[in-house]
This record gives structure tokens, C-alpha cells and sequence, in this order.
């Protein structure tokens, strides 16, 4: 599933196989390629571990999710690339599509804190009344 988050895109990758996982940047260039988003974020579970790939363009918001990640896992960056991988624990016990759906929760809530904090509200309310 993919869902569109102004200039994101949320990628569900599901279960995930180790080739697949090697695939996730590849993917993340041609979806910033064709989709004309900033910044993709390509999620899935491989064994008992979230991955989390993510390719940003703009490097102050890159370094904000850098951050946020880096407090749940392990965050290694590449170029626009950061991957990010953390063990799953009790979320485990879980069953496949609850799993992923609670991942992404998370994942949302963690992106959309973020431009939250940097955005103020007026010009929340300010683009609401222009479009």
C-alpha cells in the first residue's frame, strides 16, 4: 500500500524477504523520480525487525527523521539514504497485518510530529482557506 502525505510517500512493504530489503533504494529512487515527491519512506518487517528505508531530498528534514529514528534503533545514513532498523519485541506476538498497520501508526505519528513542530498552525490554516 502506498499512501500520499503531501510531498511523501508511505511505502508498505509488508514481510519482507533480505533481497527485497537491498531492492528498498532502488524503489525509493524511482518513486521520487516518478511521483515528484521530496522524500519516500519504505517500510517492512524482515525476521523479527522493522525496517525502515528512508530517501529525502531536503537535508534539515532528513536529519529531524534521523533523529526521531535514532532514539527507537539502529540508523545508519548514506548519501539521501537513512535506514533505520529496530527490533519489533511484544509487537511481535501479533499477527502479520496488525503488525504492519501498528508499524504504520507509528510511523505517521513519528513523520507527522515532526513537521508539526516545524509548521506553525496559521499557516496550517492559511493553505486550508487558499486551496
Amino acid at each position: 500500500m502506498i499512501r500520499r502525505i503531501g510531498d511523501l510517500l508511505l511505502v508498505n512493504g509488508g514481510e519482507i524477504s533480505r533481497d527485497e530489503l537491498e531492492l528498498m533504494p532502488k524503489v525509493s529512487d524511482y518513486l521520487i523520480d516518478k511521483e515528484n515527491v521530496s522524500t519516500v519512506v519504505i517500510y517492512g518487517v524482515y525476521d523479527t525487525k522493522a525496517y525502515v528505508l528512508i530517501k529525502c531530498l531536503d537535508e534539515g528534514k532528513r536529519e529531524a527523521l534521523r533523529k526521531k529514528f535514532c532514539s527507537v534503533g539502529d540508523v545508519k545514513e548514506v548519501g539521501n539514504y537513512l535506514l533505520a532498523k529496530f527490533q519489533l519485541g511484544i509487537l511481535n506476538l501479533t499477527k502479520n497485518g496488525r503488525k504492519l498497520q501498528i508499524l504504520e501508526d507509528i510511523l505517521l505519528e513519528t513523520i507527522q510530529i515532526r513537521d508539526r513542530r516545524y509548521m506553525s498552525r496559521l499557516n496550517e490554516i492559511r493553505r486550508l482557506v487558499v486551496a
